[in-house]
């Protein structure tokens, strides 16, 4: 064996705490730009994870008073790097949605997580009290009631959850199209997709959006509470298909700026805004299937929460809806509730979509000769009979 004495581990490093870098200074040095800032701001927040759990417990807080020094000379660095024509675009999303101190250690801590590559799919409460400066009941119940009941985050739709019934579990994020625009500026704000300019492919990503969104509304509890899920307007809680409606209308919004897709085509055709796109998206991908009919209840869920499901149906399949007036739609009886009927697209106006018909590629025997005609009876939006045939061409329905 050596003589050699083994070599000392050298000291771990401590991490700089925020509260150490002193008072503000007089003519304090703008940022380099966006990221610059960005890399300062998450110095006050502290460690981005601990080596273990002890010192991640809640008497290990900074609190937010021990860091009013830092806090004080980042400002001013920001306020000299926006007065030197730098444009910062994290604070320009402050000021465009009026939020406050806490809402920006918030979204910091969200934001730092989402470029973490470590970030372990979200962040969760523990760590935000750490990053907030959370240290006493009072500033967590805040933290808490920001997050799971009401905030400027919840209501522009900062914040999402995978909500489990216990705190110490529930994860957050930011919400991931504005990760881009936080950082750089770059990206799209409202997340809007850039579509492929393949009509084909597109409506097959039309297609798996709204299965993805049906798959959500078929969801159980607990199986709800594994899922990212969007803040429900205007109220507590979290709705756990509100991730996957905003991207299929997102992907929507998309086809509508494009002049040559058949999907945005019939949306400006019809005039189509908001919930009456999801609807109609859900009856295109309805129409695929071999027994086109969705009970009207379940379109107006994968459209949106109603709390007058009555309401809501009438505006958007009723007699006065821009779908009805347009004659796009075909129900399964001619008078009654909306709430109790079934509803699809007419042939018509599935065919200015999708340019083959739905028995185009059916077969039938044992000589596999192609499938016959189809015909379906149905009633338009003023109770008229209507027997759509498959035509040679265009649709079926």
């Amino acid at each position: 064996m050596s003589d050699r004495p083994a070599p000392r581990r050298p000291a771990p490093r401590r991490a700089r705490q925020p509260g150490a870098a002193g008072q503000p200074k007089e003519g304090a040095p703008p940022f380099d730009g966006p990221l610059d800032q960005l890399e300062a701001w998450f110095e006050v927040l502290g460690p981005p994870r601990f080596p273990d759990e002890s010192p991640a417990s809640l008497d290990a807080v900074l609190p937010i008073h021990a860091r009013a020094g830092f806090m004080a000379l980042l400002l001013a660095r920001t306020e000299a790097t926006e007065a030197s024509g730098v444009v910062l675009p994290f604070e320009a999303f402050l000021r465009a949605n009026g939020l406050d101190l806490l809402d920006r250690l918030l979204l910091l801590a969200l934001l730092r997580n989402a470029h973490d590559p470590q970030g372990e799919k979200g962040i969760k409460a523990l760590r935000l009290f750490h990053a907030t400066g959370a240290d006493t009941l009072a500033r967590r119940h805040e933290v808490v009631r920001r997050l799971e009941e009401e905030g400027r985050l919840r209501d522009v739709g900062a914040v999402q959850s995978v909500p489990d019934d216990y705190l110490c579990e529930r994860r957050y994020r930011l919400a991931p199209h504005l990760v881009e625009p936080l950082t750089t500026g770059g990206g799209d704000p409202e997340g809007i997709p850039v579509l492929s300019g393949d009509p084909i492919q597109d409506l097959e990503e039309l297609a798996h959006g709204v299965e993805r969104l049906c798959d959500a509304l078929l969801m159980q509890y607990p199986q709800t509470q594994t899922i990212w899920s969007t803040p429900i307007p205007g109220g507590p809680g979290w709705d756990h298909m509100g991730v996957r409606r905003r991207k299929l209308a997102a992907r929507l919004e998309a086809s509508a700026r494009v002049q040559a897709d058949p999907i945005g085509a019939e949306i400006r055709r019809l005039g189509l805004e908001g919930e009456e796109r999801l609807v109609w998206a859900c009856l295109v991908r309805d129409s695929q299937t071999d027994e086109p009919g969705m009970p009207v209840p379940q379109a107006l869920r994968l459209a949106g929460r109603h709390p007058d499901p009555d309401a809501a149906a009438a505006r958007l399949l009723g007699p006065e809806s821009k779908l009805a007036r347009a004659d796009a739609l075909r129900f399964n009886r001619r008078d009654g509730s909306l709430l109790s009927m079934a509803v699809w697209l007419s042939r018509e106006a599935r065919a200015r979509v999708i340019p083959w018909p739905r028995t185009a590629f059916l077969v039938r025997g044992a000589s596999r000769e192609e499938g016959g005609t189809l015909s379906r009876v149905g009633f338009d939006s003023s109770g008229e009979l209507q027997r759509d045939h498959a035509a040679a061409r265009g649709g079926d329905r």
